[in-house]
């Protein structure tokens, strides 16, 4: 990690602003850090109450976003698998 030097030498104003624009952009990885790092003041972040509420706010936004995406993806499968089985078993007959 940046912050802390991991892999190469430690840029931590560098590694916070690419932490933060990633949570901006909505990466769940981003706003995890973000919310333990606030809550605990790790990673050279302050430790913030409100600043970790609105992290873990917008991380559970994300997740829920993601679990939606997810369900509708998973719906278009079985609905094209279904309709896919429905001709496949009927085709054949005369």
């Amino acid at each position: 990690m940046l912050i802390q030097g991991e892999g190469g030498p430690s840029r931590p104003a560098e590694g916070r602003r690419l932490v933060e624009r990633a949570a901006t952009l909505g990466e769940i990885d981003a706003l995890r850090v973000l919310s333990h790092a606030y809550a605990h003041g790790t990673f050279t972040f302050p430790r913030s109450a409100r600043r970790a509420k609105q992290m873990q706010r917008s991380l559970d936004r994300a997740l829920f976003i993601l679990r939606e995406e997810l369900a509708d993806e998973n719906k278009g499968r079985r609905v094209l698998s279904a309709d896919l089985t429905q001709r496949g078993s009927g085709s054949k007959r005369r």
